[in-house]
């Protein structure tokens, strides 16, 4: 069975994949064998798609999905759900404590070799931090929060598993009950025609103006240009965002510069740092044995929901 990789993987990793029984690899797009490939592992476009008659299964290397209108119907397409998880929970929860522990405003300080001994810095203890998105990175992230003695809550399209470090769970419907009581807001959506632009200016101005707005999800989330007015009129005592609208982030966006913004380049959760490597191959391993015993692969993205 002929395999494609189309992604940068490291090369003992590209052995492990050749050592399975009954596996040919390829590697280079351009190789004619392409047209035989069942199995797409990494990126996919259009004009590869139409060169890959034999498809049967793509395999993400993503948590999410993107647009997948390229891909027919019929052909199952994986992500690599849950592998992000712990790493984007980590990223989640060092930007908390950056903002609750004044860290910039302690480093503009020592640029100018200033000893204020004078900043400002809260407790996590007691805040109320509401985690929009309940995949592995916002149950992660609450999870970590809960051990700080945070109150957790969380937002999912359905009300259920409702963990046990968990006070409550809201729908995105019901969320805005609870959004004007929270110190913390994380966003680990996936994009879908439900989530863009769910927090424009509107539901922004609903949350606390001292309160601390996160995301790692993806940047349709917010809307760049009512945050940017939001926060001049003074709201949030720090966003860190790590996407954005449109990425790269261009050189002239006022966000850049906003202040009590901080800005990350998508890194949280990159699939092929040390911190996630390892994690989001193993998931590519499992299903590629999956579909060898034609069985069908995990974490297969629902188009309808996007995710």
């Amino acid at each position: 069975m002929k395999i494609l990789v189309n992604a940068d993987l490291k090369d003992h990793m590209l052995q492990q994949f050749s050592a399975m029984e009954d596996i040919e690899l390829i590697t280079d797009t351009q190789d004619p064998r392409v047209e035989e490939a069942e199995v797409l592992i990494g990126n996919h476009n259009a004009d590869l798609i139409k060169r890959m008659p034999a498809l049967r299964m793509v395999q993400l290397l993503s948590a999410g999905s993107g647009d997948l209108s390229d891909i027919p119907g019929s052909v199952p397409v994986a992500n690599a759900y849950g592998a992000y998880g712990a790493a984007i929970a980590e990223y989640l929860l060092g930007a908390t404590l950056m903002i609750q522990k004044n860290f910039p405003l302690c480093m503009e300080k020592q640029k100018k070799h200033i000893w204020d001994r004078d900043i400002p810095m809260k407790l996590c203890r007691d805040m109320k931090v509401l985690s929009v998105g309940m995949g592995s990175i916002g149950t992660g992230y609450l999870r970590l929060c809960s051990m700080l003695g945070m109150e957790c809550c969380g937002v999912r399209r359905t009300v259920h598993d409702k963990p046990d470090f968990v006070k409550e769970i809201f729908t995105m419907e019901t969320m805005d009950t609870y959004l004007s009581q929270a110190d913390i807001v994380a966003l680990s959506m996936p994009h879908t025609a439900e989530t863009a632009g769910m927090f424009n200016e509107e539901r922004l101005r609903k949350m606390k103006k001292d309160s601390i707005l996160l995301n790692v999800g993806r940047g349709s989330a917010i809307v760049g240009d009512d945050l940017i007015k939001v926060v001049q009129d003074g709201w949030f005592r720090g966003v860190v965002l790590d996407v954005t609208e449109q990425e790269p982030l261009p050189k002239n966006s006022p966000l850049w510069n906003t202040e009590r913004v901080y800005i990350t380049p998508h890194i949280s959760g990159r699939w092929n740092s040390g911190a996630n490597y390892e994690s989001v191959m193993q998931v590519v391993k499992d299903n590629l044995s999956r579909f060898l015993r034609n069985e069908p692969p995990v974490h297969i993205v629902d188009r309808k929901l996007g995710y």
